[in-house]
């Protein structure tokens, strides 16, 4: 059985980064399940806002966690749209 610890994290990022973390660690979960791997999460620094994370540190158990793992190595690029809304106030 292949054993591996995994750490997602925003570094520096803003709180969009944060969210990204959190939406990382689901896929990483879903697929491993799919994979019949299990992931247990080690350490988690919550982010500012509600379900996101500035890191998290999981560990991967099962046949293959390593080479499962290695799909996620290396940074992502995530670019997000902001929103900005004009308020007009007529006096």
């Amino acid at each position: 059985m292949d054993k591996i610890i995994l750490q997602i994290t925003s570094g520096r990022g803003p709180a969009e980064c944060c969210l990204l973390v959190a939406k990382i660690l689901e896929q990483v979960l879903k697929e491993a399940c799919k994979k019949n791997l299990t992931g247990n999460l080690l350490v988690t620094e919550v982010g500012p806002q509600r379900g996101t994370f500035h890191s998290v540190t999981l560990e991967l158990k099962g046949d293959h966690a390593s080479d499962y793992a290695k799909e996620w190595l290396g940074s992502i690029l995530w670019v997000m749209q902001r929103y900005c809304v004009k308020i007009l106030i007529k006096f």
